[in-house]
């Protein structure tokens, strides 16, 4: 199997996972904070102020989950260029 097929399988593995914990987080939203609130400021979800206490779990799992996907997309990026040689 290509390295590229590999990298695309888990960038798209790493979203599903992030997109799942996200959903997961608004269970944990902050007192008087809407659901609106949370999908307008997608960058809400990379603080943990941003959330109760126990919604830390999650949090954690949507942090790897998103720095997985981020560092699958540098590699595809940087194995498509070593391909352009």
């Amino acid at each position: 199997m290509p390295v590229a097929s590999v990298l695309v399988a888990v960038a798209v593995t790493a979203w599903i996972v992030a997109a799942v914990a996200a959903l997961r987080l608004i269970r944990y939203r902050l007192p008087g904070r809407g659901a609106g609130w949370y999908a307008v400021r997608g960058y809400a979800f990379f603080s943990a102020g941003n959330f109760t206490p126990e919604g830390r779990p999650a949090h954690r799992v949507f942090l790897l989950a998103a720095m997985v996907f981020a560092l699958a997309l540098v590699a595809l990026f940087a194995s498509s260029l070593a391909n352009l040689r």
